[in-house]
């Protein structure tokens, strides 16, 4: 990771060891505690590892400050799900942390070039996603809900959507390492929704064990990203 002193460097060390353990805590939380406890478990983890990386890394927590603390009201959001009232707010909440990463990416590629072969592999990425997406609006027809959360379940599907757009074009366009730890922080969070998505309304519990380990790594590469200095070639981040 280009930039960083070594100080940063073990302090990035020690963000990541805290979330391989927050990993292992989370997989045995999913396999041996009730569902509430579970999610607890998984706030109490996402608190302990953004709180470290916005106390450790000062110079940079304002790069994600929006989209942590979104993810933080999401765990919350989370807990309380099933009792019908915080629904909406799972979906609300992640929603506005892919936006905000979606609109941050955006600035700092807007003044490069379009090139129009990685706009084609990203549509076709796109419609990819958008495929997913209406296989998994078929599963919540399934399930038992308020029929307005639809509506959330599609605003957050659709900026999930843009994001991967803007991740996969950022990867083709600037390429390195520091635009494929963007990349595979979105591509990880989307798993992790799609997991978590599967695991609420088709009843099984072992695909939050794909759910945690892939929203924790997400942040650990996110929080790579946002500390990692950019190439010579690469773009420079707007402030």
């Amino acid at each position: 990771m280009k930039g960083l002193t070594v100080k940063e460097l073990e302090r990035f060390k020690m963000l990541a060891a805290i979330g391989v353990l927050l990993i292992a805590i989370n997989f045995i939380a999913v396999l041996f505690f009730p569902t509430d406890a579970s999610r607890v478990i998984r706030f109490a983890g996402s608190t302990v590892l953004n709180g470290y990386f916005l106390i450790a890394f000062p110079a940079h927590r304002k790069k994600l400050i929006i989209t942590l603390i979104a993810f933080w009201f999401r765990d919350i959001a989370a807990i309380f799900y099933e009792d019908g009232t915080n629904d909406w707010g799972f979906f609300i909440c992640g929603g506005i942390a892919y936006l905000s990463l979606f609109i941050r990416q955006l600035k700092s590629l807007w003044r490069f070039k379009i090139i129009t072969p990685s706009i084609t592999i990203t549509g076709f990425v796109v419609l990819a996603c958008f495929v997913i997406l209406y296989s998994l609006e078929s599963v919540l027809d399934m399930a038992e809900h308020d029929r307005d959360l639809i509506y959330y379940f599609y605003f957050l599907g659709i900026s999930i959507v843009f994001l991967i757009l803007l991740a996969v074009y950022y990867y083709y366009r600037i390429g390195g390492v520091r635009a494929l730890s963007f990349s595979f922080a979105v591509f990880a969070f989307t798993i992790s929704d799609i997991a978590a998505y599967f695991g609420v309304y088709m009843e099984d519990h072992l695909f939050f064990l794909v759910t945690r380990t892939f929203y924790l790594a997400g942040l650990i590469m996110l929080m790579n990203y946002a500390i990692t200095r950019p190439d010579a070639g690469e773009e420079d981040l707007v402030e």
